[in-house]
């Protein structure tokens, strides 16, 4: 039953992904409130995709109705200054109208609760007169301290995180198309040692 079911998911469009630790991997998440200047509004996707490949951003959203962006950066800890000065100097060459940057001790998904889908409606059945849990409830025990990690396990989370279903084979071909023929054993051995325990959770 469940694997019918985890099969019919994927096969209706639902994606397996994977939520990284990054405080085990050395990075801060910071993020950034941000209003485009006017000149820049319609290039904004263009804009994001760019800061992702050259600026630590990982993920950004338009909040409706204001029209400001959110950005979600993770930066290593010790660029965390470099960093807020790098965007201050793109507030101060009008890139951006206006800029707020907290940085976040910590950071987590919240799960989907997937107790509150019904499966036989195909419609999300939430109760919001119940409670949500009290945020102190997952708040925040101290960063755990950096994890083990190699630049070929840095490469496992890089093709993981295309699709965290792929299988380890997947992931050894896609590494032989750039030119890095690692062993299968090799491979497996950094993903049970090293890659795990760099995954919170799917």
């Amino acid at each position: 039953t469940v694997s019918y079911w985890y099969h019919a998911l994927l096969d209706r469009g639902f994606t397996v992904q994977a939520s990284y630790d990054f405080e085990k991997l050395g990075m801060k998440r910071i993020v950034l409130l941000v209003e485009l200047d006017d000149a820049f509004k319609e290039h904004a996707r263009d804009l994001f995709v760019a800061m992702n490949s050259l600026c630590y951003v990982v993920s950004y959203e338009r909040i409706i109705p204001e029209g400001i962006y959110l950005l979600t950066a993770s930066v290593p800890a010790e660029f965390v200054d470099d960093y807020v000065s790098f965007a201050e100097a793109l507030r101060e060459k009008v890139l951006f109208k206006s800029l707020e940057l907290f940085e976040c001790g910590s950071f987590r998904h919240v799960p989907m609760r997937a107790d509150s889908y019904n499966f036989e409606t195909d419609v999300w059945d939430f109760d919001w007169s119940s409670p949500l849990p009290n945020a102190s409830d997952v708040l925040m025990a101290a960063a755990p301290p950096k994890g083990r990690f190699d630049m070929l396990d840095l490469l496992i989370l890089q093709e993981h995180r295309i699709d965290a279903n792929r299988s380890l084979v997947d992931i050894q071909e896609h590494l032989k198309k750039r030119s890095m023929d690692v062993n299968y054993k090799t491979l497996d051995w950094h993903y049970r040692e090293h890659v795990l325990g760099l995954i919170k959770s799917y």
